[in-house]
């Protein structure tokens, strides 16, 4: 068995001897040595264009190069620190007069051997190799920091480093230079040889690298891989704190971003200590490819630059070709990352400020589909023949924001701008916290909404929109899972219910926080209790309307899209808020296609209103000329016959006859416009309009929409690929641009997955509806069982998104099974409209009598807490009491014949029908004992 281990220095294993304070060991006196290889990034490019031949001529010349260089370090009692790329940092601890001939004496027996080296190079791979070097002498810190959770890290310190790395790029080939000795250093402390390993004990190894890195190291195979990675370097403000030896705020600070990298299913490839401070070198498609690397690196810079700490970055990031590999020699080595990219990653941090985060060009279309960015300036660099373009990310934009932009900013509106202006007006003056906007789709719900929000967020004021599909009906506390994901940067915060309970104990009084808790399903402390007076269901709503004002507090207007899918239980809540006269932080938008008749009674004095119509003749004249200027007036009466006055279907017709004619001067007249429509381009509804978008696609674009229709709700890649399309990770990108260029779907989150969004809802149902039944069937089954093994243990908590799919996909026993599971927990928070529905479901899988009778009173008791009372006794009607051989189901059958009568104010039949009823033992059977007493 091997002693040593081959990835970890004898410094580390020194300083976790020594178990010194926060893992900073003592100072010591170090002499270092840097090599760089000169020209390797070049011969990597060249090799690449080599296919697999050429990452073995890669891996052949560095662990040739790497053997000679460590053999001649250990053998004068250096070893080395860090492999960094092609470089190599070695430490000669020591006396300085000693350390620095050792160093010298090193480097000419390497120079002497390497020209030998270079002879087998040349002849076999026509190359050979160069370096240029510096070393210096100071004073030394090693410093062990990460959370052991994930997995440790260590960096060197000493004051000659940024010396020792500015002086070896002015080092000229095969040259080494010396940083001036320190007169001041002649108190430095020394660890002398016999005190000091070379190579560190392999215990430690597991602790100090990810877990696939352990593997395909132990595997023994020194190869490397060409990887497309997207690459962040970043340079942290460490100076001050290291100078006062604050290292638990820098490890605090890299704990925090490596919880977010590895989340992200990322890699911090590198950390260390050079002329630029600190830096981290993180990539992502290295470990593991996603198809979304770009969007995760992101997601990834700006979480960083979001972390609470004194500390601040600055951060480079690009996407790039790299060599992917175990770099080293057989007795020392790492697993690291060469390329251009790393270079133009570590030029694009160079240029950005503390708290920036600078990128190039090649990404841009990633960036803003969430970030207002600024194009920088072209800078040229090492390596790469052309200029390259540089932009900083401004600020993050609300979901949603660049698809309304998209949509709507280059429209004119023609109507109902009086009303909005006044409705700006009083927003900022504070005179109204809601905004309540109804109308049939197409009526320009969303388009006032946009004119509104776009004013405000134009000043900077914090903003959010949220669009709600008919997918969030089923989903209870929709509006607060959606906050808390928005704050916790996560998907679906119910998967992570450690950090989902922090926060809210973060915000929340404790009985607030214990209520959301339970009616998430997260907990159970019987703070939710139910009575028939429903003054119990009163508190719960009056708390929940509270944690949702607290879950907004960060913004100044709320865009709430679509409310009429929200679930019934949020409906309530929000109600609640409508009614509520006490003062609001935050403006609410909201948007119906439900009539507002009955809410100007109940709302709150600080409520508008506007209820959407068609537009009528003259604005829809407007409209159309709006959007084709050059249009005889014969055109606009055949589009205005068409279409009628639904601005939506106005406008997507004028789109359709643009992409006829393109030329924006030609005349378009009626008989241009009856051409189209003869060749089938000219729809007579909304949907068929659709529908010919959607003919109009790629094959591969109508199989993503196909499958994406299926999932319904938002949806990410990986989604979409377990529904087995038949497109491979290479050939979606396009495809994606595709139906986004066509304004199907945009992108609605980045974390941590790219999740994606029907613009619109009647575009998901059409393409449905062109599912044939047997495909739909074997769709819906493949995208619940992705769920089920994604959600693993916490699939419950997504019963009703897995008893929606089963009960589509016609699997009876998981239909069944999800969909109790989600009735009986809807039923529990008093989301009674909801458990009826699943309880519904259940019903058509079950065909056990005894459970079909347990299913039915289930559904008879959520109908008589909503007020149901005839509903309920009618399904009570179908139930026979001599056929129930359980004792349970018989007494809540019982109790609920007595509610039935109770409820309906017939106490003589409660009493006539408590006498035939002996058996009072039981859950049901003390609860009547209530109407015995009344």
């Amino acid at each position: 068995m091997e002693r040593y281990s081959k990835l970890l220095p004898g410094l580390v294993d020194w300083t976790l001897q020594k178990k010194a304070e926060d893992n900073v060991s003592e100072n010591f006196g170090c002499g270092y040595f840097f090599v760089d290889v000169c020209e390797f990034t070049r011969l990597t490019e060249s090799a690449s264009t080599k296919g697999h031949y050429g990452v073995e001529i890669i891996t052949d010349i560095l662990n040739q190069y790497f053997d000679l260089l460590n053999e001649k370090i250990m053998q004068f009692g250096g070893q080395i620190i860090k492999f960094e790329g092609d470089a190599v940092l070695a430490a000669f601890p020591g006396k300085e007069d000693i350390c620095l001939s050792r160093m010298q004496n090193c480097l000419q027996e390497f120079h002497a051997e390497l020209q030998e080296l270079n002879k087998r190079l040349k002849n076999k791979y026509g190359s050979d190799l160069a370096y240029h070097s510096s070393m210096g002498y100071g004073q030394s810190n090693v410093i062990i920091l990460g959370n052991p959770n994930i997995h440790y890290d260590y960096f060197v310190y000493s004051p000659v480093m940024p010396s020792l790395y500015t002086l070896f790029a002015k080092a000229g080939k095969n040259e080494c230079l010396q940083v001036k000795s320190d007169t001041k250093g002649s108190n430095k402390a020394v660890i002398y040889e016999d005190e000091l390993p070379l190579q560190a004990e392999k215990i430690y190894d597991p602790s100090f690298f990810p877990p696939e890195i352990i593997q395909r190291i132990s595997a023994g195979i020194f190869t490397g891989e060409l990887r497309n990675a997207a690459i962040l370097f970043i340079g942290i403000g460490t100076e001050k704190y290291i100078h006062k030896d604050d290292y638990k705020t820098i490890n605090n600070y890299y704990c925090a971003i490596q919880e977010i990298v590895y989340r992200l299913e990322g890699m911090i490839n590198k950390i260390d200590y050079t002329d630029k401070g600190l830096i981290l070198l993180i990539s992502f498609g290295i470990l593991q490819t996603h198809i979304d690397d770009i969007e995760r690196a992101i997601v990834c810079a700006n979480l960083i630059n979001n972390i609470e700490s004194p500390l601040k970055a600055k951060i480079g990031l690009t996407y790039s070709n790299l060599y992917a590999g175990v770099l080293g020699a057989k007795q020392r080595f790492e697993f690291g990352i060469i390329g251009n990219g790393v270079n133009v990653s570590a030029r694009l941090m160079t240029a950005a400020k503390y708290g920036q985060i600078v990128f190039t060009k090649d990404i841009l279309p990633s960036v803003q589909s969430r970030f207002e960015v600024k194009f920088l300036r072209k800078v040229r660099v090492k390596g790469i023949k052309d200029e390259l373009s540089f932009y900083r990310i401004l600020r993050e934009l609300p979901e949603f924001l660049s698809s309304y932009k998209r949509q709507y900013q280059n429209k004119t509106q023609v109507c109902y701008q009086e009303k909005t202006a006044e409705i700006i007006e009083k927003i900022k003056a504070k005179k109204i916290n809601q905004v309540l906007i109804s109308g049939d789709h197409g009526t320009g719900k969303s388009f006032i909404s946009w004119q509104i929000l776009n004013k405000f967020y134009a000043e900077n004021s914090k903003i959010a929109i949220f669009v709600l599909d008919e997918f969030n009906r089923h989903d209870p506390l929709i509006l607060h899972l959606k906050f808390i994901s928005k704050f916790l940067e996560v998907n679906d915060p119910l998967t992570e219910p450690e950090k989902l309970k922090r926060y809210l104990a973060e915000i929340l009084e404790n009985r607030d926080a214990d209520i959301l808790l339970s009616t998430l399903g997260l907990q159970n402390k019987g703070t939710i209790l139910t009575d028939d007076s429903g003054k119990q269901i009163e508190l719960q709503l009056l708390s929940l309307q509270k944690s949702l004002d607290l879950l907004m507090r960060d913004f100044d207007l709320v865009l709430l899209d679509n409310i009429q899918w929200l679930d019934d239980l949020s409906a309530k809540i929000l109600q609640k808020r409508l009614e509520d006269d006490s003062p609001k932080a935050q403006t609410l938008i909201l948007t119906t296609t439900r009539e507002i008749k009955n809410y100007p009674n109940k709302a709150n004095t600080k409520t508008e209103f506007i209820s959407l119509r068609d537009l009528n003749q003259e604005e829809v004249i407007a409209l159309i000329r709006s959007q084709i200027p050059n249009i005889t007036f014969q055109a606009v009466d055949y589009i205005y016959n068409l279409a009628g006055g639904n601005p939506r279907f106005i406008t997507e017709l004028c789109n359709q006859i643009l992409s006829s004619f393109p030329d924006p001067d030609m005349l378009i007249t009626e008989s241009n416009i009856y051409d189209i429509q003869n060749k089938g381009l000219l729809p007579y509804s909304v949907e068929n309009l659709f529908m010919i978008k959607y003919e109009s696609l790629s094959k591969e674009a109508k199989d993503i929409l196909k499958k994406a229709s299926i999932i319904g709700k938002g949806f990410t890649l990986n989604e979409i690929f377990e529904t087995r399309s038949g497109i491979s990770q290479n050939e979606i990108i396009p495809v994606i641009s595709e139906l986004q260029n066509n304004e199907i779907i945009d992108i609605t989150t980045l974390s941590p997955e790219v999740q994606y969004l029907f613009n619109n809802a009647l575009m998901r149902q059409a393409i449905y509806s062109t599912i044939l039944l047997g495909e739909k069937v074997s769709l819906h089954n493949r995208i619940a069982s992705f769920y089920e093994e994604k959600h693993g243990p916490l699939a419950k908590n997504h019963s009703e998104l897995l008893a929606h799919h089963f009960h589509l996909g016609e699997n009876k026993g998981k239909a069944l099974y999800y969909a109790l599971i989600a009735g009986n927990q809807n039923q529990k928070i008093n989301n009674h409209s909801e458990a009826i529905y699943y309880f519904k479901i259940a019903l058509q899988h079950t065909t056990e009598k005894m459970e079909k009778i347990a299913i039915i009173l289930s559904i008879v008791d959520s109908q008589l807490y909503l007020g149901e009372v005839e509903l309920a006794k009618e399904n009570l009607e179908t139930i026979q009491p001599k056929e129930i051989s359980h004792p349970e189901i018989l007494s809540k059958y019982q109790f609920l014949r007595c509610r039935v009568y109770y409820l309906n104010g017939d106490y003589e039949s409660v009493l006539k029908y408590l006498k035939n009823v002996t058996d009072f033992a039981g859950k049901y059977g003390e609860q009547m004992r209530v109407y015995q007493l009344d």
